[in-house]
Parts: structure tokens; C-alpha cells; sequence
């Protein structure tokens, strides 16, 4: 489960950051069968989601 970031605030349902908060790491395989950028801190992406809630009960 995951948020979507844009960089611009034109896509509906994504949080708005400027490109340069998000400091991304290289495009690599970071586990599992898709490249993926890992977020390197202090990344503005890393703990967005403040609240959520499974069925089974709140995320950790």
C-alpha cells in the first residue's frame, strides 16, 4: 500500500512536493520483480501518509 507524489499538483488523489524534496535514489532493484527508487532521507516522501486503516485494523 502506497501514496502516489507528483511534482506539479495536477494529478487528483497524489500529494503535491517539489522535485526537489523527494530525493530519490537510483533506479535499481531494491527487492521484489520491478526497479524501484528507494527514498534516502531527509526524502519529503518518507512518512507522508499520516493516518490509514485496514480492515483488520490501523497500519504500523
Amino acid at each position: 500500500m502506497g501514496v502516489n507524489v507528483s511534482t506539479d499538483g495536477t494529478c487528483p488523489g497524489f500529494v503535491a512536493v517539489t522535485s526537489g524534496d523527494l530525493n530519490l535514489g537510483p533506479l535499481q532493484n531494491n527487492g521484489g520483480p520491478t526497479e524501484t527508487q528507494a527514498l534516502i532521507p531527509p526524502s519529503a516522501a518518507i512518512d507522508i501518509v499520516t493516518d490509514c486503516t485496514f480492515i483488520n485494523g490501523p497500519c504500523t
